[in-house]
């Protein structure tokens, strides 16, 4: 290369004019990298190998993934797709070419007119990333080429690589219909070497959120269960429908949505913003580098979103290669972080808001639905009645406070309002304002003492019930009324937090007309029939299905299919419920005494899908354990050196 200038250095000879040629090469050692390195992971590896099928025009891409199981040797994995397939020539001049970018070749679109997903033209080593073996099995026009790439023969040495060749295992025609379409490829992972179980929940939400274009013209399933786009419940979501778009100064148009769940998000890959370039995630869920300073901060892990910015790899590739994160540091990547920062911190403000007024509508509509709480209030002159309700919104104006905590203190507003020794209490907490702050922090010290000793007299009488249920137990009671009664009456003794669940027994006689169909005209029991001793408590956002089985009982797979069974046809009933507010979690509760031998993987996968398998002995030490935390919890926010609380002590001894 002509330079202008003359370069010293040592003198070479030149041979028969010129014929010395420079080469560059690989060492294995890029192959090991750019596979191993870039795609670790189930999730990114086969996600690549989706985005291939994309870029191929399929319309149906079938995941086979052996979930929740140890890894073996002989376990595979396989992506099969519809799509144009590929011919001999096309394997050898393109697909095992690396590097090739198919957009500087001006196809930047497919023959359907499709987003090229790919760009870097090293995808097809995303499969080493986790396995040691790739098969490639793909068929056009009838004709099928099938070759396997062994990665530990392409990174044998971190020496100079020669050409690697795969091993050619068919080149004719297609007669025993291998890709069972006219046209398409199937990618078989082989060897894996993945350390733990693949998580099937944890690996279908992530799948779902790293691609936009899922839906008709571009189904994906997971061992038969196609893949869904469905948006998480949210209580609030801006813009409510669809995607908002701008046009972003020095970037170009970009759409969005962004969202606030009702409960704090605990899935990490469900948790933050995405970004999805061309209809396939760039960016995993962050929050734009903006975790403080900002009103409504709290609410981070709560939000979920999407961002679309297809013009940020038009010109440059400003992707990493594991498709993970977008390279920020970049000017015009820094137009968009400036950008989604101002977005995230105007949705925590708007979600702030929003959520004070949820809470606020919420405690005045519980105060409308709860009867008996309304009566006692009626006792009260109007200007008592208000006083309360002040007291409330006072409360509820805690933008971070949970529906459920907030429902508690309402009940024991009600109750405290009662008591003349706390009344003036009330009355402080309604007429305090934003210069009594530091009074109001007075007030609320006292609350918490009073709470936590009012919260001590319901422990010490639900431990003692406790104790006298299990005797019931150890005494012989038969499931049906004895054991049934008492956890219709005292839903706590499974879980604290279920004391406000009441029996249902409209979801008993659905129960028993789904398990008997014959009998639901008749509402006469045949001999034939099977008994439903299932207990259903309720609430208006939760339904849990009760089986308690006598300590001497031996239970077994029969016993938790059968609730496993239940469980499935209220959540099958619910599927059809659209309204968010109406729909309702069920979970399933299964007591035991002795529990057959083999059963350990049928039981993980129940609790891990919702559902509590438990012994009567694990049930009573849960129960005393979790009232007495509660208690703690109550007593660690309160003034130890009050002399209420010292005197709690007494309750331990």
């Amino acid at each position: 290369m002509t330079t202008g200038r003359r370069v010293r250095g040592p003198a070479s000879p030149t041979r028969s004019g010129g014929s010395r040629k420079l080469r560059m090469q690989y060492a294995g050692g890029m192959i090991r990298h750019l596979g191993l390195q870039m795609y670790g992971g189930a999730v990114p590896a086969i996600a690549e190998l989706v985005a291939n099928s994309w870029d191929a025009d399929a319309t149906r891409v079938d995941i086979a993934v052996p979930f929740g199981l140890s890894i073996s040797r002989r376990m595979q994995i396989e992506v099969l797709d519809d799509g144009v397939g590929m011919s001999f020539d096309e394997v050898n001049e393109a697909y095992l070419v690396l590097g090739l970018d198919r957009r500087e070749k001006g196809r930047g679109r497919t023959t359907l007119g499709r987003l090229v997903m790919g760009r870097k033209g090293i995808g097809k080593l995303a499969g080493f990333g986790i396995a040691k073996v790739v098969r490639v099995e793909t068929k056009k026009d009838g004709h099928l080429t099938i070759f396997e790439m062994d990665f530990g023969d392409m990174t044998q040495t971190d020496a100079f690589a020669e050409p690697y060749e795969p091993t050619l295992l068919h080149d004719s025609p297609d007669d025993d219909d291998v890709i069972p379409y006219s046209n398409g490829t199937r990618v078989t992972l082989k060897e894996l070497q993945i350390r733990n179980a693949i998580n099937e929940e944890r690996f279908c939400l992530s799948m779902s959120r790293r691609f936009s274009a899922l839906g008709a013209q571009f189904a994906v399933a997971v061992n038969d269960e196609e893949l869904e786009r469905g948006e998480m419940d949210l209580e609030f979501r801006f813009p409510d429908l669809d995607l908002t778009t701008e046009y972003v100064p020095g970037f170009g148009r970009v759409e969005w949505w962004m969202g606030f769940t009702e409960k704090p998000i605990p899935q990490e890959e469900a948790r933050g913003i995405v970004v999805l370039v061309r209809g396939k995630l760039a960016q995993a869920p962050f929050f734009f580098d903006q975790t403080r300073g900002t009103v409504g901060q709290l609410g981070l892990q709560y939000l979920t979103g999407e961002v679309h910015a297809d013009d940020i790899d038009d010109a440059e590739d400003l992707i990493s290669t594991d498709r993970a994160s977008i390279r920020w540091e970049h000017e015009r990547a820094q137009v968009l972080l400036a950008w989604g920062q101002t977005k995230v911190r105007e949705s925590l403000r708007r979600w702030a808001s929003a959520r004070r007024d949820r809470n606020k509508e919420r405690a005045e509509r519980r105060l409308q639905e709860r009867i008996p709480q309304l009566d006692r209030i009626r006792q009260f002159p109007d200007a008592q009645q208000r006083e309360l309700l002040a007291a409330v919104e006072q409360l509820a104006s805690i933008e971070t406070i949970e529906r459920d905590r907030l429902e508690m203190l309402v009940d024991f507003l009600l109750r405290a309002y009662e008591n003349d020794h706390l009344l003036e209490l009330i009355r402080q907490i309604s007429e305090a304002d934003q210069e009594s702050l530091a009074r109001l922090e007075d007030v609320v010290a006292e609350w918490d003492i009073l709470e936590a000793v009012a919260v001590a007299q319901v422990v010490r009488g639900r431990i003692a019930m406790i104790d006298k249920f299990r005797e019931l137990i150890d005494e012989g009671a038969r499931e049906v009324p004895e054991m049934h009664n008492f956890v219709e009456n005292h839903p706590w003794a499974l879980r604290p937090e279920w004391a406000p669940l009441t029996r249902e027994r409209s979801l008993e006689r659905a129960l028993e007309d789904y398990v008997n169909p014959k009998a639901k005209r008749s509402r006469r029991r045949r001999r034939d029939q099977r008994r439903v001793d299932a207990l259903c408590l309720a609430s208006p956002g939760m339904v849990v299905v009760v089986e308690l089985k006598r300590p001497g009982e031996l239970v077994g797979r029969d016993e938790l299919r059968q609730l496993e069974d239940y469980v499935d046809f209220f959540r099958n009933e619910q599927s059809g419920v659209t309204g968010p507010g109406e729909r309702r979690q069920v979970i399933g509760f299964l007591v035991y005494g002795r529990m057959r031998p083999d059963n350990d993987e049928l039981i993980a996968r129940m609790m891990n899908s919702g559902m509590f398998i438990e012994p009567w002995d694990k049930l009573w030490q849960d129960a005393e354990r979790l009232h007495r935390d509660y208690l703690e919890v109550m007593r660690s926010r309160a003034n130890a050196e009050d002399s209420r609380i010292a005197r709690l002590d007494e309750f331990d001894a």
